[in-house]
């Protein structure tokens, strides 16, 4: 929290084992991949663009809402997830 990041190295590992549970019929929902993979890639986004924590805080944020607002087709759903 503090970092306002996740650590990249878990964007990899968790592709790989969301796509393989996914295929295989995990009885768990992709909903927490979602939200890790869509993190990730925002943390990746402000690395690359070299903002600052804040801002860094929020692309991580609006980019986990995305992932799950296009998930469950509900853009209203994925804003009230950054607004809690």
């Amino acid at each position: 929290h503090e970092s306002g990041k996740f650590p990249i190295k878990w964007f990899f590992p968790m592709l790989f084992l969301s796509i393989i549970s996914i295929v295989g019929g995990a009885r768990a929902g992709p909903e927490a991949s979602v939200i890790i993979l869509g993190g990730t890639l925002g943390c990746i986004i402000s690395k690359i663009l070299k903002q600052p924590i804040l801002q860094s805080r929020i692309l991580t944020m609006c980019s986990m809402s995305a992932g799950l607002g296009g998930f469950f087709g509900l853009p209203l759903g994925g804003a009230m997830f950054v607004l809690e």
